[in-house]
């Protein structure tokens, strides 16, 4: 299940940079405190447990996050997603500026390749909320 996700770290970083999507599934500290966290799917029977939680989006619920479009430095950026086999990329590209933004592929200037696909898709909405804030 963690394969679909992004990890816990990123998890965090999104919720504390204003992510607040609700998501199908969600990263669950069981007990409270102690540290065993496990990605479950939501909504999840609590009991008289006490848990901890975080949501845990996937490459999808990221995606559909990310603006379509991007005004910076005077040029207006388009997002760009290719998934062919050996040139997966996800950029923002401006025809104008003759240029990419921000992409997280293997090419130089990648913001971030993380262990799947909802990882490096949660860097690149970090690094927008980052610079475009």
């Amino acid at each position: 299940m963690e394969s679909l996700v992004v990890s816990l770290h990123a998890s965090k970083r999104l919720v504390e940079s204003g992510y607040n999507r609700i998501t199908v599934f969600g990263w669950i500290e069981r007990p409270l405190g102690s540290g065993n966290w496990s990605v479950q799917k939501l909504p999840v029977e609590q009991g008289n447990t006490p848990i901890a939680m975080y949501y845990a989006p996937t490459a999808q619920e990221i995606a559909d996050e990310l603006p379509k479009t991007i005004e910076y430095q005077n040029y207006t950026y388009y997002l760009e997603m290719k998934w062919p086999l050996g040139d997966s990329r996800c950029q923002y590209w401006s025809p104008a500026a003759g240029n990419r933004l921000w992409s997280i592929d293997n090419d130089n200037g990648a913001i971030g390749v993380g262990n799947n696909m909802a990882e490096s898709l949660a860097h690149l909405w970090l690094k927008i909320e980052q610079e475009t804030k």
